[in-house]
């Protein structure tokens, strides 16, 4: 039986995906990757700025030309030779994780989800690498105060390699108190 009435009628499945271009949020995410790393010289600490993990910033530094290892060039020559990643796990005594830690992405990162929140990643680090330099350009209150509020859940450590984050309050009417929540996990406190 037919339904005509396609005023009422509403098509069913999967929601219309946002307007993305996959290929240029991850070239995005590379670029954003290779500037924290050429400032950090570390892949953990660049893992840590953007909250990805450490595997995975290796992954983007070696697709981004910007890591090269002897591992790769050997994996890619013996791929070129026709090997298949088995006999390429046996000849270089590698695991299969292992073996593809050493190879650059092959195609974009395919699930909504995970480029949504590299985006979005990628934007929080921009947004604060801006204040910063609005701090540093002109040292105000104001630009401090942004700076602040930017920072919220940055993963901190205390002198004594302790992590922390804070969070600011916010007041009846939406906006930011000069309350401000220190969480060490353990036990949180205010300021």
């Amino acid at each position: 039986m037919k339904n005509n009435n396609s005023s009422t009628s509403q098509k069913r499945g999967r929601p219309p995906k946002k307007d993305y271009d996959p290929e240029a949020l991850m070239q995005e995410l590379i670029d954003t990757v290779a500037e924290i790393y050429q400032e950090k010289k570390e892949i953990k600490a660049t893992a840590l700025e953007l909250d990805l993990p450490p595997g995975k910033v290796k992954k983007l530094l070696i697709t981004g030309n910007v890591l090269s290892y002897p591992e790769t060039k050997q994996i890619q020559d013996l791929m070129r030779q026709g090997k298949t990643m088995v006999e390429i796990q046996h000849i270089m005594d590698l695991s299969y994780s292992a073996l593809h830690t050493y190879l650059p992405y092959s195609k974009v990162i395919y699930k909504m989800s995970e480029i949504s929140q590299n985006a979005e990643r990628v934007k929080t680090y921009k947004a604060r690498k801006s204040v910063v330099d609005t701090l540093m350009a002109a040292p105000t209150k104001g630009h401090l105060w942004d700076c602040i509020v930017a920072f919220q859940n940055y993963p901190f450590y205390t002198v004594s390699g302790l992590p922390f984050s804070y969070t600011l309050k916010k007041g009846r009417n939406g906006e930011y108190t000069k309350e401000l929540f220190i969480d060490r996990r353990e036990n949180s406190k205010s300021l």
